[in-house]
């Protein structure tokens, strides 16, 4: 490919990279726009057009797979976590899942970067922008002109009424959680039924969704580093330095009259910035990097949402798997009722005050009626109607980790430390949380109408009501898993400013996870539209 001169440049083609780049055609029709995405354009397989599909998707051609090195905390096991290497991103591999994060979430990401316009207030209009909501009622609260159509399980279709839905919502009734339909306020916590942006039970891609038509989209395709130039200052102060390209992995220049923005996710963003010279000291010069603006916060603060997974067997086949599930209508999302999201209230392992808000929620709680992820467990859970799983997620994670280079090729993946469960606060959350589970499916009338007992991983006894917190901890350190959802490593405040635009380094944005200063209690699409939409403003200097 000859060198090419175009106005804007975006690295990444997943979710925020292609919302970005549609909103910019959309507002600059004459633009010249390229998007470059290191994997394929999946749009003509059938397994990533459904739900049930989605589950065939890990640990797939289109996804990175990246293995963590040995987590101290969690008995020196390596972990694989997903990241879509495919056109759209998570948005084209996820699970669809539509939960935003309580309002104090983005209050303490716009307190932290002092811009209200990172807070729930400044990102509501953003928040919104993307949805096309299933209840017009909500309008205030939600969108209804965007391209995502939301919808509830129940408003999905008709016939999506699970045979466990009302005892699931009488367990955690049971337990003292209150129902919280609508999320009034953007207040989050308690039960509320999980939304989805299945459309008819077909997934919603990013480059789909927001139109790409116009844009110069190179699939298959890696970036090596961000050109980068430096020139004095008309004072004579100092340098200058300019982002001014890319360069692809086949020694390609395209050059960027505007900016080069990078979209390429909380992994590989920072790996790029540091492969262009922009990172800390050491690391650059570890590489034999020339190091062109000094910057020790790039690829540090990485958090990731934790959890600990059970498995349930039934006292009758009510889950996927049996005839009681063979409708149509139970395929057009995860197969799931309710999300609860609770607060830990024991302020003393909270070291973190703005984690004590009285709003903030730290623990969600899902059904699946299927053994998901069993496998990665060592759970002989088989989809025979039996067997159901529960998520227990840390929302607000306190863990940090790194992201560091393993050499200076961008076909290398990045060294990749997330840290798990190394805090005293993601210990006692995450406790807590399975205790709260194991209380609502084992110690209520409503969860043992329907439950049997737990399925145990290999070497463990099955959870009972009397199972102490010590052999909880236990086996979290051993079968803990992330939900995929990293971020945090190029942050807001540190990394880049408000603007988006990288410290000390014109023409150069960063607009994916990596930038979130803070843990959004959240499924992060949600939030990573809103930014999206946000940043394509940004870069306009206008609202579109």
């Amino acid at each position: 490919m000859a060198a090419q001169d175009v106005d804007y440049i975006i690295v990444g083609g997943g979710l925020t990279g292609c919302t970005i780049a549609s909103r910019l055609k959309q507002c600059k029709q004459f633009s010249r726009i390229v998007l470059i995405e290191a994997g394929p354009n999946a749009s003509d397989d059938t397994r990533t057009h459904t739900a049930m599909g989605a589950m065939t998707l890990g640990d797939s051609e289109y996804d990175w797979a990246y293995k963590t090195t040995p987590q101290t905390h969690l008995k020196d096991s390596i972990h694989t976590n997903a990241q879509g290497k495919v056109l759209g991103g998570g948005s084209t591999t996820n699970y669809g899942g539509w939960l935003r994060g309580d309002a104090s979430d983005y209050d303490a990401w716009g307190k932290i970067v002092q811009d209200k316009r990172w807070s729930y207030s400044g990102l509501l209009p953003y928040l919104r922008k993307p949805e096309r909501h299933s209840n017009a009622s909500l309008s205030p609260q939600h969108g209804i002109n965007g391209p995502m159509h939301v919808v509830s399980v129940t408003s999905s279709d008709p016939d999506r009424i699970y045979p466990l839905r009302d005892a699931v919502r009488e367990a955690w009734k049971e337990i003292g959680v209150e129902d919280n339909h609508h999320a009034i306020h953007g207040n989050v916590g308690g039960i509320s039924e999980f939304e989805e942006n299945w459309r008819d039970g077909q997934r919603q891609p990013s480059h789909q969704a927001y139109p790409l038509k116009g844009v110069q989209i190179l699939t298959n395709t890696m970036v090596q580093r961000v050109i980068l130039s430096q020139q004095s200052s008309d004072d004579n102060t100092g340098k200058v330095i300019t982002a001014t390209g890319v360069e692809l992995v086949n020694g390609t220049i395209i050059r960027a009259k505007e900016d080069v923005i990078l979209t390429a996710g909380a992994y590989r963003t920072p790996q790029l910035l540091m492969l262009s010279g922009i990172g800390p000291k050491d690391e650059l010069e570890t590489h034999n990097i020339t190091p062109v603006s000094l910057n020790e916060h790039v690829g540090i603060n990485l958090f990731d949402h934790f959890a600990s997974f059970q498995y349930w067997r039934l006292l009758y086949p009510l889950a996927l798997g049996s005839p009681a599930l063979k409708h149509p209508a139970f395929a057009k999302g995860l197969p799931q009722d309710w999300v609860i999201r609770e607060r830990f209230e024991d302020p003393g392992e909270l070291t973190d005050s703005a984690l004590l808000h009285p709003a903030r929620q730290h623990i969600e709680t899902i059904v699946v009626y299927a053994p998901a992820a069993a496998r990665h467990a060592g759970v002989d859970a088989p989809l025979d109607g039996y067997h159901i799983a529960t998520s227990t997620m840390l929302l607000l994670p306190t863990s940090r980790g790194t992201i560091t280079l393993s050499s200076a090729a961008i076909t290398d993946p990045p060294i990749i430390d997330p840290n798990y469960y190394s805090t005293a606060a993601d210990k006692a959350i995450l406790i807590h949380g399975v205790e709260r589970t194991r209380q609502a499916l084992l110690g209520t009338k409503a969860g043992k109408s329907f439950v049997e007992r737990e399925v145990p991983p290999p070497n463990f006894s099955p959870l009972t009501t009397e199972t102490s917190s010590d052999l909880i901890d236990e086996r979290i350190q051993a079968t803990g898993v992330s939900h995929s959802h990293a971020a945090g490593t190029a942050a807001m405040g540190k990394v880049v400013d408000t603007e988006l635009r990288v410290v000390g380094v014109k023409g150069l944005r960063v607009a994916d996870a990596s930038v979130l200063p803070v843990a959004i209690g959240g499924h992060p699409q949600t939030t990573l539209y809103a930014l999206a939409e946000q940043a394509a403003e940004m870069i306009v200097g206008r609202r579109i």
